[in-house]
């Protein structure tokens, strides 16, 4: 597939470009003033933190009173107490090493996954303003620097530690977004094998089958990405058993 050069994509926004251009009937009034409270519809307001002086949080998870920020530059993990929500206190910090985002997490069941990734933005330069809307990502990259590229594993029963243990290297610029929710979705492997039962003519309890799998957790958290059937070892499709199911789901109702 083609890069999309930043250029192609600023072209797409001309239309903002040209709102100034146009007589002030035509264009929308500005936007209010956001008040400290914030703006939400029964969301209230009840504190803030600075994560420690790290501003650059990007997905958060909560686990045993605690709150857990990824971030983009900061090369590790903020630990918040949220015992009063109203006083987040930074705890703690997980250094994942010098020019690593961390910036995507997952938690369940004490345990936390961490995307590992290389900072970016630490290692591109640009000659010159055209070189900078116009290059690819993988153009940009001039002063290539030591980073972590993987998906470590946490035990995090103890709130305020991260304790590593596991760690599975990657190729590449490291992991960009991880999803999981412990045990609850089944995996294409398990889903796989439901399928060739479900397949068989000779099967009787397929609508029990159908019945356990009938969870937003169990079948339809698979994003059909394909990349179980891309990866599998053993060269079998299981994104095409599950869609099958999914075929069925919606051939019984």
């Amino acid at each position: 597939m083609k890069p999309v050069t930043r250029r192609a994509y600023l072209s797409s926004l001309l239309a903002l470009a040209t709102m100034p251009c146009l007589p002030g009937a035509a264009r929308a009034a500005p936007d209010p003033p956001v008040p400290p409270q914030g703006i939400g519809r029964r969301i209230r307001h009840l504190s803030y933190s600075d994560q420690g002086g790290r501003p650059d949080g990007v997905q958060v998870m909560v686990n045993r009173g605690h709150v857990y920020v990824g971030h983009m530059f900061s090369d590790g993990v903020t630990i918040l107490n949220a015992g009063d929500p109203r006083e987040l206190k930074p705890v703690g910090f997980f250094g994942a090493g010098a020019g690593t985002r961390t910036h995507h997490l997952q938690v369940a069941h004490d345990l936390l996954l961490l995307a590992n990734g290389a900072n970016i933005v630490a290692m591109q330069s640009y000659d010159n303003m055209r070189g900078y809307f116009e290059n690819a990502l993988a153009d940009s990259i001039t002063e290539r620097k030591k980073f972590r590229s993987g998906l470590s594993i946490h035990d995090i029963s103890d709130p305020t530690q991260m304790k590593e243990i596991a760690f599975l290297e990657m190729p590449g610029f490291g992991i960009n977004r991880l999803w999981w929710t412990g045990e609850r979705y089944l995996g294409p492997a398990i889903l796989l094998q439901a399928y060739r039962w479900l397949a068989d003519s000779r099967d009787e309890a397929a609508g029990e089958r159908l019945d356990q799998l009938e969870d937003p957790f169990r079948l339809y958290r698979c994003h059909t990405i394909m990349n179980c059937t891309k990866t599998c070892p053993k060269g079998l499709n299981p994104a095409k058993a599950i869609g099958e199911i999914k075929k069925l789901m919606v051939e019984r109702r």
